[in-house]
């Protein structure tokens, strides 16, 4: 059976990590007057118009079809208009057979831009896409080069081309060893919308390879433009190695560039041995007791129920039930026709705090006994349900069936047992209302999968006292809690980069700053530095309580930055 979409596993590559999907497309062209024509059988089907068009999804029905469905496009303006362009020197003399080329930073543009050259004035008419267009123009002889952006609206450009630049340098590994002979390349990287959230193309540059000696050239750059180098790794991927900017005319020696020579290995998840025997073996210089104490702050602080596993990390039983946790998430393992339905139980996981703990151990088995389940602890391999001061409140022993759990009643044993969904909305409606006392609302998008998430959580709990005089926080789980999705689509610049995200509120609910700072890198896009795990991010973290906290100390926020610098 092949699902709708989708490509069996057969005809899959092997490691391909993607997922893939087809579809089938069916298109026309519109006539002399703009009429067009498609015939479809039953189906569901997305009819796409001229760009800047609204898409149309239909449903034809198999019984009882319409004989005809009938719907108009308009597009707001023009898609093509005239445009001219000259090609100057410093001079401002024209430079006539210059070589012409250019990309539109658009996914909208209906055509390419072909390579052209300018007249004996250096001019050049071409009908184009209104859309934003980067040109680039190099001289006959190619030593003079440069370049301009065009928005969509305008009709006339001019460029100046300027002596071009070159930079050298050598490849190494990590280690000084030459990356002889590989392929890279370079070129201005343009983006075909927002920078940091669209496609990309590089352009205006070349391919090359490195010599036996890791040497390499960038020929005929143009001063002033940011050129990314990219190395190949294999036939689907490739690095970015190093960029470069050349302030004028000549030659800049990049010296020794150390990059990873090799591809990255494809993601293969723990085995249920493995995260068993690692689940076991977590913080072995504490006791039992100390990692149950662990176990119950860390559920506090991730709103997630205590969840005990006693068993061994070979245990069939124990191995089943991480199979179930982690490698099942597509699959279908509870009763749909149960009232309320029950989740599947990989869904669950993050429901519970769990912790491993070896029934070999005799430190065990003493804590089993002041836990008051040492009874059991003989029997098949069992899950203790704690509540958040650490007595039990119910077992669930795993018995295996033909090598299988059952999976309803487990189901029903964690559904039954994990904390009540919380309401996001009515939290921050809550944490806003405490805020009036002269604070402002810490909004935190978190998860309790999410390891950066928990050390923020974990940071943020350290200096509790301190901050709490300053905000109201409220930590919304967007796997988990209710209508999370409708506070992610209020904060739209919670978008930039996955959790955990913050914003810092007015009493009002007005975002005053973000956790999305000036791209790392120099781009101009802005992106989410989440848990503050490196220098600059730690800067935009401090920032953010400078602006919102205005009577927290220096003293206090110097405490703060050395707190993350210890961390990182």
């Amino acid at each position: 059976m092949i699902n709708k979409g989708g490509i069996p596993e057969e005809l899959r590559r092997q490691d391909d990590p993607l997922y893939r999907a087809v579809q089938m497309h069916f298109w026309t062209q519109t006539d002399a007057v703009g009429r067009y024509e498609l015939f479809l059988g039953p189906g569901e089907y997305e009819l796409r118009g001229p760009p800047r068009t609204t898409l149309i999804k239909l449903t034809i029905p198999a019984v009882d079809p319409p004989t005809e469905i009938v719907h108009n496009f308009k597009t707001p303006r023009p898609e093509t208009g005239p445009f001219k362009l000259r090609v100057v020197d410093q001079r401002g003399q024209p430079v006539a057979g210059a070589v012409v080329s250019g990309q539109y930073a658009s996914m909208q543009a209906r055509r390419s831009f072909r390579q052209m050259k300018t007249d004996s004035e250096g001019l050049l008419m071409v009908e184009r896409s209104l859309d934003p267009l980067v040109l680039h123009a190099q001289s006959a002889d190619q030593r003079l080069a440069g370049m301009t952006r065009v928005d969509a609206e305008q009709l006339h450009a001019e460029v100046i081309v300027v002596p071009t630049a070159k930079a050298s340098g050598r490849l190494t590994d990590f280690e000084g060893q030459p990356i002889a002979n590989r392929e890279f390349r370079y070129g201005v990287v343009i983006h075909m919308g927002e920078p940091g959230r669209s496609a990309f193309i590089t352009s205006f540059g070349g391919d090359a390879i490195t010599d036996a000696e890791g040497r390499f050239a960038l020929e005929n750059l143009v001063p002033g433009e940011r050129y990314d180098v990219t190395i190949r790794l294999d036939e689907r991927s490739s690095r970015r190695v190093v960029h470069v900017t050349p302030s004028g005319p000549g030659e800049t020696a990049l010296g020794d560039i150390k990059a990873d020579p090799e591809a990255p290995k494809p993601y293969v998840p723990p085995t249920p041995a493995e995260r068993a025997a690692a689940a076991i073996e977590a913080h072995p210089e504490e006791s039992p007791r100390q990692r149950l104490d662990r176990m119950l702050v860390e559920s506090r602080r991730e709103y997630t129920r205590p969840l005990v596993l006693f068993g061994t990390e070979d245990d069939p039983a124990c191995l089943e039930l991480f199979r179930l946790f982690y490698e099942t998430a597509g699959e279908s393992q509870a009763d749909a026709t149960a009232k309320p339905p029950l989740p599947s139980i990989a869904s669950m996981r993050w429901e519970f705090e769990l912790m491993v703990l070896s029934r070999q151990d005799p430190r065990v088995r003493e804590l089993a006994e002041q836990l008051g389940v040492k009874t059991v602890l003989d029997e098949p391999p069992f899950l203790a349900v704690l509540d958040d001061k650490g007595a039990v409140i119910a077992t669930y022993a795993l018995r295996l069936r033909e090598g299988k759990l059952d999976n309803q009643p487990l189901a029903r044993f964690l559904y039954e047992h994990k904390l009540p969904t919380r309401d996001a909305q009515r939290m921050l409606a809550r944490a806003l209302e405490q805020a009036r006392d002269d604070k402002r609302v810490f909004l935190i998008l978190s998860a309790s999968w999410c390891g950066p998430c928990r050390k923020l959580s974990a940071f943020l709990a350290d200096h509790e006292a301190d901050l709490k005089r300053h905000f109201v926080f409220v930590k919304i789980d967007i796997s988990r809690d209710q209508h999370a999705a409708d506070l992610q689509a209020r904060y739209k610049e919670s978008r930039s980069g996955g959790v955990p995200w913050f914003t810092v509120l007015s009493e009002e609910g007005k975002v005053i700053v973000t956790s999305n700072a000036p791209k790392l890198d120099g781009d101009s896009s802005n992106t989410n530095v989440g848990y503050p795990s490196e220098p600059k991010a730690i800067d935009h973290f401090i920032s953010m309580l400078q602006q919102t906290a205005p009577r927290m100390t220096a003293d206090m926020l110097e405490e703060l930055r050395a707190s993350l610098s210890k961390r990182l």
